[in-house]
């Protein structure tokens, strides 16, 4: 376990008691069991979270002791939705507005085929008990999920059976810490400067890493340049898939642990200690951006009121888009 803690989304997930996570905290019921109390109202920034998603006009936000939060407002109001899991939910993700997946500890899986009101168990044998630090929508009906010591999993049905990979080669280990796509590529990276891509993402093939430290996550700029990011506020940007690199100035070294691509281009980097940097130039440059907090952030997604949301380690909250720091 001791290795599981370099990675960014398992530092945002400490047991903490809040009590919204203490009252959203139920026993495991079996594998396939749907689970849907009636929803009830929680203050949201009483609770870790440590992902959000849209499904359709919904937010869907997960986090700790299995709770996800739901917004049908553009994040105005939220109501907890118990799952089928007390275990921590470190990612969520959908292919279309009804089929989900959250994943998190102890190779916990939970879907939902209707946007989030009921939820079930999957129970992937061949999994173990190792965290599972992120899961990916790859349109259609596939999936993939990933996590420690190169826990790989792939799914051809919206989640409802699970398959695992060896994602690099026998010897793989490492923990993964992102999956994206990058055009018809996709980008792995994760601990010990673990950096790899694939044409069919389904075997990856290891590329040189820029940086000897852990990368905690990347992402596709609207130009198509790569753009990965992790320890110490280390960012790279190559602009031919990978085979050079060069080094951005995203201010400070408080370590990245997510970001995300905004519908206009621009692209929002959060991490440890409250920090953001925003860039407006494909990810040539990017400003600082001050937070008002010096709680983790996990993710940001930009909402219709131009607002972004944010959510991490003091639960949801929202900040007036930044606008000439990001021109």
């Amino acid at each position: 376990m001791a290795r599981v803690q370099h990675l960014a989304r398992l530092l945002l997930a400490v047991c903490a008691s809040f009590g919204a996570g203490a009252a959203l905290a139920v026993d495991d019921p079996p594998a396939g069991a749907p689970y849907a109390p009636t929803l009830v109202p929680t203050k949201a920034n009483r609770v870790i979270l440590l992902d959000v998603a849209r499904s359709g006009t919904r937010l869907q936000a997960v986090g700790e002791r299995g709770v996800v939060l739901q917004s049908d407002d553009g994040g105005a109001t939220w109501k907890g939705q118990r799952t089928p899991t007390t275990r921590t939910l470190t990612s969520v993700a959908f292919n279309d507005e009804k089929n989900g997946v959250a994943v998190g500890h102890g190779a916990t899986i939970v879907r939902t085929a209707d946007g989030g009101a009921t939820w079930q168990s999957v129970k992937v044998k061949e999994a173990g008990i190792d965290a599972l630090l992120g899961v990916v929508a790859l349109g259609g009906t596939r999936m993939v999920a990933y996590g420690a010591f190169g826990l790989y999993l792939e799914s051809n049905d919206n989640g409802q059976t699970w398959t695992r990979q060896q994602a690099i080669d026998a010897d793989f280990d490492r923990h993964i810490s992102q999956i994206f796509k990058a055009g018809d590529k996709s980008v792995l990276v994760g601990e010990s400067a673990t950096l790899a891509v694939s044409d069919d993402g389904k075997t990856f093939k290891r590329l040189e890493s820029p940086y000897k430290g852990s990368w905690f996550g990347g992402l596709a700029t609207k130009s198509g340049a790569w753009l990965i990011y992790g320890m110490r506020g280390n960012v790279y940007r190559s602009e031919n898939a990978g085979a050079t690199w060069t080094k951005i100035d995203a201010g400070g070294e408080q370590s990245l642990t997510n970001g995300r691509l905004l519908d206009d281009g621009r692209i929002v980097l959060v991490g440890i200690g409250g920090k953001m940097a925003i860039s407006g130039d494909d990810g040539r440059t990017f400003a600082p951006v001050k937070t008002g907090t010096r709680q983790s952030l996990a993710q940001v997604l930009a909402l219709a009121d131009g607002k972004l949301l944010l959510v991490g380690e003091s639960g949801v909250s929202k900040l007036d888009t930044p606008g000439a720091a990001a021109k």
